[in-house]
């Protein structure tokens, strides 16, 4: 089996030399899957994502944030390859490495997968083909689409997304039933236009407001709603009832500086058509 290369957080190899995702030719999509501590998943979560999607090659690079298990040498041994951080920063700041990877690739369609296994990679194929097609620059796996019931989700989660939800209708015309959804790709345009500085959980939502103030054209697309053992990672840092607050305060900060910042760009727009 082929072993992925491993990068510092410079993006240097830590172990030979560095070709990666540049050494395929033609078109490519870059599949990023932020991990930390995810040594019983990520093995899975890689082996079902496609060598090829929509006639394009894809590349699977893992971000170890911080990880204290064996995160790392899993996801190698499976073929990715592999970003270390030194230390735990983040799944926003962990994007950001596997993004600027990815444009340092010329990668032509990017790809988010969670690596606790809530996401099925089957469903890729299916989340790529808008972009692929030229008809949306960023596609979002929604796991409300089909149905929009609570089903199986924890009430706090339910509650927080059916709140957003309203607010991103309401507020900036989004019809969405999934904006936390960790599931997405997007288009090149996508990747060299978004301006994102969250360290953690606030990546998904911070795109959505980047996505209004570009007019990108989003859509989603029905995912299954998975939650197996051990995939939450929001009390990683503090312990759960720390971490969720965090989240949650990390959120509302989130709203309330890009929705200045949309306002100052929608503001702009409006005197240059006066």
């Amino acid at each position: 089996m082929h072993k992925g290369k491993l990068f510092n957080e410079a993006g240097e190899t830590a172990t030979r030399p560095r070709a990666s995702a540049g050494e395929f030719e033609g078109r490519m999509i870059t599949i990023l899957i932020p991990a930390f501590n995810e040594e019983r998943a990520v093995g899975a979560v890689i082996a079902g994502i496609p060598s090829e999607i929509a006639g394009q090659r894809t590349a699977v690079v893992v971000i170890d944030d911080g990880s204290t298990d064996a995160t790392a040498a899993e996801a190698s041994h499976s073929g990715a390859d592999v970003i270390r951080l030194d230390t735990n920063h983040g799944k926003g700041a962990a994007m950001r490495s596997g993004r600027a990877h990815a444009a340092a690739c010329g990668s032509d369609v990017v790809v988010a997968i969670d690596a606790d296994g809530q996401h099925d990679p089957a469903c890729l194929p299916d989340l790529v083909a808008p972009v692929a097609a030229g008809t949306h620059d960023m596609v979002i796996g929604s796991r409300y689409l089909s149905d929009s019931s609570r089903g199986a989700t924890p009430h706090n989660r339910y509650l927080v997304r059916s709140l957003t939800c309203r607010y991103l209708g309401s507020a900036l015309k989004m019809d969405l039933t999934d904006p936390y959804s960790g599931l997405r790709a997007y288009n090149r345009r996508v990747l060299d236009e978004m301006r994102l500085i969250g360290p953690g959980y606030q990546n998904e939502l911070e795109l959505l407001f980047e996505a209004a103030i570009h007019g990108w054209r989003v859509c989603e697309i029905p995912i299954p709603r998975l939650y197996p053992p051990h995939s939450s990672k929001m009390g990683a840092r503090g312990g759960r009832l720390i971490g969720r607050t965090r989240v949650l305060a990390g959120y509302v900060s989130t709203i309330v500086r890009k929705r200045h910042e949309w306002r100052v760009v929608r503001s702009a727009s409006s005197h240059n058509h006066v």
